[in-house]
């Protein structure tokens, strides 16, 4: 019987691949949009991967919301730097576990 933590270990598999879909049908294309998107997504990920460690540790603030006026300043002042990644870089932040293509190299 799947357990809950099956469920979502499923759902970020589905997630992944659909990403993976995309990255490679933009890949020929890619321009500074497809850069920031994922270079905005390697760093919320980290983000929050680096809070839940923090409350995994005892940290009973570390989840607390962050409102509008926190995160659209970090994304606005972020956006120059995420569109200049190497879309290669970006590609690997956001989903390290998976190999680039040759022809990326």
């Amino acid at each position: 019987m799947p357990t809950a933590l099956d469920d979502l270990v499923s759902a970020n598999t589905r997630a992944r691949l659909r990403l993976r879909r995309w990255i490679d049908s933009h890949a020929s294309s890619a321009g500074p949009d497809a850069r920031l998107i994922l270079a905005h997504l390697a760093f919320w990920d980290t983000f929050y991967a680096a809070r839940w460690e923090l409350r995994r540790g005892g940290d009973l603030t570390a989840l607390r919301g962050l409102g509008a006026s926190v995160v659209n300043p970090i994304n606005d002042a972020a956006s120059p730097l995420w569109r200049s990644v190497d879309l290669s870089a970006a590609t690997v932040a956001v989903l390290p576990n998976v190999s680039m293509p040759s022809w990326w190299a």
